[in-house]
C-alpha cells in the first residue's frame, strides 16, 4: 500500500470515494470520503483486524460491491496479506473449490452470503470464517489515529516485496471451472498503470482523466477485466510483451511473451513460458495499425471434419427471440453442430407445445439464414429444449459456459447424437430445412 500511502499524503483533502446511502426521507444521498479520511480508516481497520487476520497466509473475500469493500480490501492490504477476491455469483461449491485452490483457510463473508459460509466450513477442515466488520464511515471518519498503527503496521518495504503476491482473483468460468489467478505488486503495479500510460503514448489526451473528472467504479472490485490486460498489450509497447499469431482466416491469437510484466503470476500455458489468451483479434479495416476483438478461440467449434465454426452469431439471433432465456450452439468433435435452448417461461406460458416449438424452429431457421451452411441447424432432432427445473451453466460474466452446460447436460446430448448418427445425418442434404 506505499503509493496509496504516498498519494495520500499529497492529496488528504482531495475526495478519493463518492458514495450513496438512504437520507432520513428515504431518498439516496451522496456522500464522499477523501484521500485522508480513507488512509485514516484503512489503518485503524487494519490495526482493528491484525488479530485475526494480519497472520493469515490468505484472506479470502465474499461480499457485495459496495463502498465498504474497497475499505476492507485496502486495510487488508495494509496488513500485507494476500486478498482472494471471490465473486458473489459463485456457487458455494466453487467457492470452496477456489479456496482449496489458492490454499486459503480464512473467508470473510458479508451477511448475505451465510449459506455459502456454512457449506463452505462444512466443506473445507479448519477453514476460520468471519463476518464482514460494520462499518459506519462517517464515524470512522472522525476517530483518532491508533496511536500504535506504525508498531502493528509492518511499513518496511523492499525490492523482494515487488514479486510478493498481492491478491487473488479467477477466472469466469465461461470455458470450464473458474481458476485462481495470482497477481504480484509488480503485476498490479503495471495493471493500474498502463490505460493511463497508453492513451499517453497513443496521445489520446482528452481520454486521460484529471483533479476535475470523476471516476464512477461500477464493476465490482472482484471483476477484473480478464481480458482487459491480454489486450492492453497489444496497444502499450505490444512488440516487447506480446505478439500476434495466426489462428484462422483473418484471425489472430494474442500471446503473451514470457517475463512481460503484463502476466500474472505463475501463468503460462506453453512450453517456453508464453502465454496464448485465446483472444482473437482482426486487423483494422478503418484504423491504421489498429486491431477489432473477434472473440476466443474457445469460442470456436472445431467438428471431427476439421471444419471450424465461430457460434456466437447464431447464438445471438436465437437469445434475440423473446421465448428464448439462453442458449448455447454445440458440436465440438461431431459431425454437425446442434443447439441446448433454455426457454423463457413467462414468455411461453399461454402457448400450447406445438406453438411453443414452431417458434423455437422459426428462431433457429433465422439463424441459419446468416450461418455458413456446414454450421446450420437443419434438423428439429439437433435441438434440444431443457427442462424449466434446469437452466444452463453460466458463467460469472452471466454467458453460458458451453463446456460445463455440456457436461451437466451429457446425457441428453450423447442420446440426441446417437439419434441423429443411427439417421446418418451427415450424408443429409445440409440445405434441408427444418
Amino acid at each position: 500500500m506505499s503509493p496509496f500511502d504516498d498519494i495520500s499524503s499529497v492529496k488528504e483533502d482531495n475526495i478519493y470515494f463518492r458514495y450513496e446511502v438512504p437520507s432520513v426521507k428515504g431518498e439516496l444521498e451522496v456522500k464522499t470520503l477523501t484521500y485522508g479520511q480513507v488512509d485514516l480508516i484503512t489503518t485503524n481497520l487494519a490495526c482493528e483486524l491484525y488479530t485475526k487476520l494480519g497472520k493469515e497466509p490468505i484472506v479470502s473475500v465474499l461480499e457485495d460491491h459496495s463502498v465498504n469493500y474497497p475499505i476492507l480490501l485496502y486495510a487488508l492490504y495494509k496488513l500485507r496479506v494476500p486478498v482472494q477476491m471471490i465473486s458473489i455469483r459463485n456457487t458455494p461449491t466453487t467457492v470452496c473449490s477456489l479456496l482449496n485452490e489458492a490454499g486459503s483457510q480464512c473467508l470473510v463473508y458479508g451477511s448475505s452470503y451465510l449459506q455459502v459460509k456454512e457449506t463452505i466450513s462444512k466443506e473445507i477442515v479448519g477453514v476460520r470464517c468471519f463476518p464482514v466488520p460494520e462499518l459506519n464511515l462517517e464515524e470512522l471518519s472522525n476517530s483518532p489515529l491508533n496511536s500504535k498503527w506504525d508498531q502493528i503496521l509492518n511499513q518496511n518495504f523492499t525490492e523482494e516485496d515487488i514479486e510478493k503476491t498481492v491478491a487473488i482473483i479467477h477466472s469466469s468460468g465461461t470455458t470450464n471451472t473458474p481458476k485462481i489467478v495470482v497477481w504480484s505488486n509488480r503485476f498490479m503495479i503495471y495493471f493500474i498503470q498502463s490505460l493511463p500510460n497508453t492513451f499517453y503514448k497513443r496521445k489520446k489526451f482528452d481520454f486521460m482523466e484529471d483533479e476535475n473528472d470523476i471516476l464512477f467504479g461500477i464493476t465490482p472490485s472482484f471483476h477484473m477485466f480478464g481480458s482487459y490486460t491480454n489486450h492492453q498489450c497489444i496497444l502499450s509497447d505490444g512488440d516487447k510483451h506480446s505478439y500476434l499469431e495466426h489462428f484462422d482466416g483473418d484471425k489472430y491469437q494474442i500471446i503473451i511473451k514470457k517475463g512481460s510484466p503484463f502476466r500474472a503470476t505463475g501463468v503460462a500455458n506453453r512450453e517456453n513460458g508464453d502465454y496464448a489468451t485465446n483472444d482473437l483479434v482482426t486487423h483494422s479495416k478503418t484504423v491504421i495499425n489498429g486491431y477489432y476483438y473477434a472473440g476466443r478461440t474457445d469460442d470456436t467449434l472445431a467438428l471431427i471434419t476439421g471444419e471450424k465454426i465461430n457460434p456466437s452469431t447464431m447464438e445471438d439471433v436465437i437469445r434475440s427471440s423473446p421465448i428464448v432465456s439462453n442458449c448455447t450452439i454445440i458440436g465440438e468433435g461431431q459431425k454437425c453442430t446442434a443447439t441446448l435452448i433454455e426457454l423463457n417461461f413467462e414468455a411461453i406460458k399461454d402457448y400450447c407445445p406445438d406453438t411453443v416449438m414452431e417458434k423455437v424452429y422459426e428462431i433457429v431457421r433465422k439463424a441459419n439464414e446468416i450461418s455458413p451452411s456446414r454450421s446450420a441447424i437443419i434438423l428439429p432432432e439437433m435441438i434440444i429444449v431443457i427442462p424449466f427445473s434446469k437452466h444452463l451453466i453460466a458463467s460469472d460474466k452471466g454467458t453460458v459456459s458451453r463446456n460445463r452446460s455440456i457436461t451437466y447436460f451429457q446425457k441428453e446430448v450423447n442420446a440426441m447424437y446417437a439419434k441423429l448418427f443411427e439417421r446418418s445425418v451427415a450424408k443429409l442434404d445440409i440445405k434441408t430445412p427444418l
